[in-house]
């Protein structure tokens, strides 16, 4: 429904414009959002959810692997092998299997690990997400 949505699997969903919902139960709404994997969700502006059961809304988040979820502002969460990552707030990184980055610039890339508020700056320039 909407415009240039596609919904290639069973029980996708892509609902808005240009939202790709390729695999099986995946849901893409709202603008350019993608979600690649089984179950995996983005929803809001140029999101990415690659992961099964992955999870990004908000504006230009990304979470990569199992369980990963990237909620606000151009956070990525991408555990390096299990998974289940979270990164929430404004540009976030957590980067550790089971790791959280919570609040603002945060870098989170140990195993299990967390920051939360604000911490280690993230690197810049970022251009190559930001990249329309």
């Amino acid at each position: 429904m909407g415009y240039g949505n596609v919904a290639s699997s069973q029980f996708g969903s892509a609902l808005g414009v240009n939202n790709n919902a390729t695999a099986s139960d995946s849901s893409a709404v709202g603008y350019g959002n993608n979600a690649n994997n089984t179950d995996a969700t983005a929803f809001g502006y140029k999101n990415i959810a690659s992961g099964s059961k992955s999870a990004a809304f908000g504006y230009k988040n990304i979470a990569s692997l199992s369980n990963d979820s990237a909620f606000g502002y151009g956070n990525t969460a991408s555990g390096t092998s299990d998974g289940n990552a979270s990164a929430f707030g404004f540009d976030n990184q957590a980067t550790g299997d089971r790791s959280s980055a919570v609040g603002s610039h945060n870098i989170v890339s140990g195993q299990s690990a967390a920051h939360l508020v604000t911490s280690t700056p993230c690197p810049e320039p970022r251009a190559a997400r930001w990249a329309s």
